[in-house]
C-alpha cells in the first residue's frame, strides 16, 4: 500500500510548495508516467540491471517531453522493476493501487495543509502573485519599477517569503540581468520606431 518515493515527493510538496517540480502537475503526471514506463520495461525485459536502468531513463525522456518532470517519479519507474514479487504480480495494477492512490492522498494533504498557511501557495496557479513596492503592489508591465537591485535586494527578498525557494542567488541575479536586457531592448526598438515614424 505505501510506495517508498511518495516519501521524497512528500519533502517537495510541504517544503518546496512553490517549486515548479511540486506542483500537481509534475506529482501526478510524472509519477502516472513513471509508473506506466516502468511495469512496461519490466514485462518486456524482465528483472536485470539493465532493464532498471532502462525504465529510470525513458522515464527522465518522457517526463520531459510531458512537463512534469518530478525526480521522485524516477524511484517510482525503478521500484516496477526491482520492487520484488509482490509488485510484479500487480502488472499495470501498481499505476491505479498503490500509485495512484498515494499520489492522490498526498496531493490532498499537500492542499489541505498548506491552505492554512497564507505565505504557502500550493498549487500555486491558484493565486497571484504581487511584488510590494513603495507605491503598491506592481503589476505586470509596471515601468515605473526600479532596476537598480543589488544582491543584498535579492537576500532579503528571498529570506522574506518563509519558504524554501529552490534557485540560487545566482540564479536570480542572471534572471534579472537578462529581464533588464530584455527591456533594454525593447525600449530600444520603440524608442526607433518612434523616431522612424517622426521623420516621415
Amino acid at each position: 500500500m505505501l510506495v517508498t518515493s511518495l516519501g521524497a515527493s512528500a519533502v517537495l510538496v510541504f517544503t518546496v510548495p512553490h517549486g515548479a517540480m511540486s506542483q500537481p502537475w509534475p506529482l501526478v503526471v510524472g509519477h502516472a508516467v513513471c509508473a506506466l514506463v516502468g511495469v512496461s520495461v519490466y514485462k518486456l525485459l524482465g528483472f536485470t540491471v539493465f532493464s532498471a536502468c532502462m525504465a529510470v531513463g525513458l522515464s527522465i525522456l518522457l517526463m520531459t517531453y510531458t512537463r512534469s518532470i518530478h525526480p521522485p517519479g524516477g524511484a517510482t519507474a525503478l521500484y516496477a522493476v526491482i520492487g520484488g514479487d509482490a509488485v510484479h504480480q500487480l502488472g499495470f495494477h501498481y499505476l491505479l493501487c498503490p500509485i495512484a492512490l498515494n499520489v492522490a492522498l498526498l496531493l490532498i494533504c499537500a492542499i489541505t495543509f498548506n491552505w492554512f498557511f497564507e505565505w504557502r501557495r500550493y498549487p500555486t496557479h491558484w493565486f497571484k502573485l504581487t511584488r510590494v513596492h513603495s507605491n503598491g503592489p506592481i503589476q505586470k508591465g509596471d515601468n515605473n519599477f526600479d532596476s537598480r537591485i543589488c544582491r543584498d535586494d535579492l537576500i532579503y527578498a528571498r529570506d522574506q517569503l518563509d519558504s524554501f525557494v529552490d534557485i540560487t542567488i545566482d540564479d536570480l541575479e542572471l534572471i534579472l540581468g537578462l529581464a533588464n536586457e530584455h527591456r533594454a531592448q525593447k525600449r530600444m526598438k520603440k524608442n526607433n520606431e518612434s523616431s522612424k515614424i517622426m521623420r516621415t
